[in-house]
């Protein structure tokens, strides 16, 4: 059973070093993914790679191959924080993470260019819905045990 943790405020910031540092290793790693699939689909490929009409030239299959290995790369590197329960947003550097705020649960938002949590949103509010936190004891985390 896959339960999602909830972060206070503190906790959540306590994870930023480690959530930079994961993205500062995968942003270079998505731009060179996105780069080889702009090239793949600008030769005419789709960019699964078990589905293909016909045999295809070995570059092509090699071309295929290391894009694949590149996803694996960034989602390897990426478990190291959703294993924390850091839920990604999007790969270039947006994270949430799920907190308890006025008895209802909403997401505490940190994207790339930030140096720390200061904004949170409804589940379904998105990056657009953010709005700056005032108090911070009224995000509440999950009870230790």
């Amino acid at each position: 059973m896959d339960l999602q943790r909830h972060f206070d405020l503190h906790e959540a910031n306590s994870l930023i070093p480690l959530v930079r540092d994961t993205f500062a290793r995968v942003r270079p790693l998505h731009d060179e993914l996105q780069q080889r699939a702009v090239e793949l689909v600008d030769l005419g490929q789709q960019l699964d790679i078990q589905n293909h009409d016909g045999a295809l030239p070995l570059e092509l299959v090699e071309r295929k191959a290391d894009l694949h290995r590149l996803a694996l790369k960034i989602h390897r590197s990426l478990r190291g924080i959703t294993d924390r329960g850091v839920e990604v947003k999007a790969v270039d550097g947006l994270v949430d993470f799920r907190s308890h705020y006025c008895g209802r649960v909403v997401y505490l938002c940190w994207r790339w260019d930030e140096p720390e949590i200061g904004c949170f949103h409804e589940l379904d509010g998105g990056l657009s819905g953010r709005r700056v936190i005032g108090d911070p004891a009224q995000f509440l985390g999950d009870p230790v045990n």
